[in-house]
């Protein structure tokens, strides 16, 4: 990957911030239960332990959308620039249309309903995929920096 300085544009799309709530509660439930039968200080270190467990599974969830110079960059995947025919900003109804009953088996989904509702069609020169259906919160703003 380039540097913050060669970027055109990057966004990190992290999982919604009651997904965390929800692993840690479920972790303190468990732990309550835990206390019941071998005490206190004991849960509290298991408390502890699977609480950054739970919350680094949560956060591993995050995409990062990168547009440099020579490549776009959807998580650990990258895509040359030059194989990017166009790139289209939806909707939230535009996206549930393309990634529902107009969809392309084929296409390559990367979708985070969670956190965001719209998306970019990125159609692709591929043999085997001919679009990337990618979630995003900001879906102008990626289009127009990957139609540039």
């Amino acid at each position: 990957m380039g540097t913050i300085v060669d970027m055109e544009y990057r966004e990190v799309i992290r999982p919604p911030w009651w997904l965390y709530a929800s692993a840690v509660i479920l972790v303190a439930l468990f732990c309550f239960t835990f206390a019941a039968v071998v005490g206190g200080p004991a849960a509290v270190v298991l408390f502890v332990l699977l609480s950054a467990l739970a919350s680094w599974l949560v956060e591993k969830r995050k995409l990062v959308l990168s547009v440099e110079p020579t490549t776009f960059g959807i998580g650990d995947v990258s895509i040359p620039r030059d194989e990017i025919l166009d790139a289209v900003a939806l909707d939230p109804q535009a996206l549930r249309d393309v990634a529902g009953r107009d969809a392309d088996a084929r296409a390559t989904l990367v979708l985070r309903n969670l956190s965001t509702k719209a998306g970019v069609k990125v159609e692709v020169q591929s043999e085997t995929s001919p679009y990337w259906l990618i979630s995003t919160k900001r879906p102008a703003e990626l289009s127009a920096a990957l139609n540039r």
